[in-house]
């Protein structure tokens, strides 16, 4: 009886330790490719939307307008005051 029997401790069956590590690196592959391409695709599908709208929207004026003049002036302002201040 013990002749055929195997402990638990001393089995390693090669067939099943390479199907789980070829099993592993497959849900790694497609995990990292997912990862990659992903937004990559997603960037590559909003632009193909923006080529389905119509040339009216793309020449739309800034909904925002005030907002980056606003922002120009503050760095203008600013570099007034470093200036200011090494004199």
């Amino acid at each position: 009886m013990s002749a055929n029997f195997k402990s638990s401790e001393s089995a390693f069956d090669v067939t099943n330790a390479r199907s789980s590590i070829i099993t592993q690196m497959g849900k790694g592959f497609v995990l990292a490719m997912v990862t990659f391409f992903g937004p990559v695709l997603f960037i590559v599908a909003i632009y193909y939307v923006g080529l389905l709208l119509p040339p009216e929207s793309k020449e739309a004026a800034d909904p925002t307008p005030d907002s980056f003049p606003i922002v120009m002036e503050m760095e203008a302002e600013e570099a007034v005051e470093e200036e200011a201040a090494q004199e």
